[in-house]
């Protein structure tokens, strides 16, 4: 029986030294961090009379979350950033569904939490800006990352017309959109499909939400005198989609009381309860399920990208 293409790429990933769920990786001894600027970039070991080492790309593989998915063309848009370099597209990478890129998520996380203690040391994954919930104690591993939002223009380059459509209301003049559109264009979100294909930036968001994909990033650390704990950022350098968000199925509910033999399903009771009346007898009440929390409606405008729910979610330095 053949393999699915996602098998046969985990079966490339378990082969690669640099594959945080290979249990076999070699990531701690062949690398280390190296100071560059006031940044600690994770680098290949420093090898005397070689010059400055280059930087080691990790692999992470896990299911985009929903919510915290600020990849859209406004990106993690901060009210308090004035600097258009500082803005980031950015979501979360929780455990996956998919059976054995699942069972590779320990592997994972236990070599991400060994890799942030050297810097941290003592304080271990107990670091900033990183986990989903930084809280240690209910920390399931479910850790952010991103890429910048905008570049800066080239000598003699135009400016970026797909800026000023996507600025949110209100925001037209603030020191960051006005920065950014006299100086900056959009950069590439390094998104391609399992063949390699480029995704659209503008379509960057609705695609990778919900689905396995593998990110290859570089990691990078900082700690400033203010800080009580390291600040840690996983650099996205590209994601690969490797398998589509999970389809909804269909919920069977329980039967509502007095709906006899009738069977309630995702459409709704088959019989109405007196539950779901008011009034006069026969004045039924529609019954509707409410709309979970995360179930965010995003609309796409053809050409302009897509406008990011929430506009305030936390900066990556």
């Amino acid at each position: 029986m053949d393999s699915s293409p996602i098998d046969r790429h985990r079966d490339f990933l378990l082969s690669s030294p640099t594959y945080m769920g290979n249990p076999h990786n070699t990531i701690i001894k062949d690398g280390s961090f190296f100071h560059d600027g006031n940044m600690m970039l994770y680098n290949m070991r420093y090898v005397p009379g070689k010059g400055k080492p280059k930087v080691m790309p990790i692999t992470f593989v896990g299911r985009v979350l929903s919510s915290g998915n600020n990849t859209g063309l406004v990106g993690n848009y901060v009210g308090s950033k004035d600097d258009p370099k500082h803005g980031k597209r950015t979501a979360f990478l929780g455990r996956p569904f998919d059976e054995g890129f699942m069972t590779d998520w320990d592997t994972t996380i236990s070599t991400f939490s060994e890799l942030i203690s050297l810097l941290s040391k003592d304080q271990g994954a107990d670091v900033s800006y990183l986990w989903q919930d930084d809280d240690v104690a209910n920390n399931d591993g479910t850790f952010r990352f991103g890429c910048p939002l905008f570049r800066a223009l080239k000598a003699g380059e135009h400016k970026d017309d797909n800026i000023p459509p996507v600025i949110p209301k209100g925001k037209e003049s603030s020191t960051f959109w006005t920065r950014a559109v006299d100086g900056y264009a959009f950069a590439t979100f390094p998104a391609v499909d399992i063949n390699g294909n480029s995704i659209p930036n503008e379509d960057v968001q609705s695609i990778i939400e919900g689905a396995t994909v593998a990110i290859d990033a570089v990691m990078r650390g900082w700690k400033f005198k203010s800080d009580k704990r390291w600040g840690f950022a996983v650099d996205v350098k590209r994601l690969t989609v490797l398998h589509g968000a999970e389809e909804e199925e269909d919920i069977e509910l329980p039967s509502l009381p007095g709906s006899q033999d009738t069977t309630a399903t995702d459409d709704g009771p088959r019989a109405a309860s007196p539950l779901y009346q008011i009034g006069t007898t026969g004045s039924a009440v529609a019954d509707t399920i409410p709309t979970a929390v995360n179930d965010t409606e995003r609309k796409v405008r053809k050409g302009k990208g897509s406008t990011a729910p929430g506009l305030s979610g936390t900066y990556i330095a």
